[in-house]
């Protein structure tokens, strides 16, 4: 479908995106500068990107989809962590190699989700001292509504407010 053909464009232009950036240490376009400073710290992992290693690598991708896809046909929703860690200082992933190698590990649930093109949704449970938490809720491709009903859900069993002060 066009739809399909879309996204599938976008995404085949994203990920080349990323891997340009990944690969090249030459000024980027000044749109994309924030973007090559968040993912330089991944440069090892896919760099050298030969068109072969290119293709196992969206192989891998459609077999880890197809994977989930068989999971949600039994289940309607995962509830997962946000994050593997409590929410991080201001720019960690900017300290240090290792500092970055930390956030994106940890994220790990936030970047493999939309990556495989599934839909996602946070939803806040709450805090733990001053930092926010909640769940992240999956399910199958276009199934949007699902994730929303699952979070109406939690919410409506009396999530307490957690206002943040934007300045502290």
């Amino acid at each position: 479908s066009l739809r399909t053909k879309a996204r599938t464009g976008c995404f085949f232009s994203m990920s080349m995106l990323i891997i340009v950036l990944l690969m090249e240490p030459t000024s980027p376009p000044a749109p994309v500068i924030k973007m090559g400073q968040c993912l330089r710290g991944n440069r090892s992992r896919v760099t050298p990107m030969d068109q072969a290693n290119y293709a196992k690598a969206l192989t891998r991708r459609a077999t880890l989809t197809r994977d989930w896809m068989l999971f949600f046909e039994k289940y309607a929703v995962l509830l997962t962590p946000v994050s593997g860690e409590l929410p991080f200082p201001d720019h960690l992933d900017r300290k240090d190699d290792d500092s970055f190698k930390r956030v994106w590990e940890a994220q790990l649930p936030q970047i493999a989700i939309p990556f495989m093109g599934l839909p996602g949704l946070v939803v806040s449970t709450g805090l733990v001292g001053k930092a926010p938490v909640g769940v992240h809720i999956v399910s199958g491709r276009y199934r949007e509504d699902l994730c929303l009903l699952a979070g109406e859900a939690i919410e409506a069993g009396g999530v307490p407010p957690s206002p943040i002060d934007p300045v502290g």
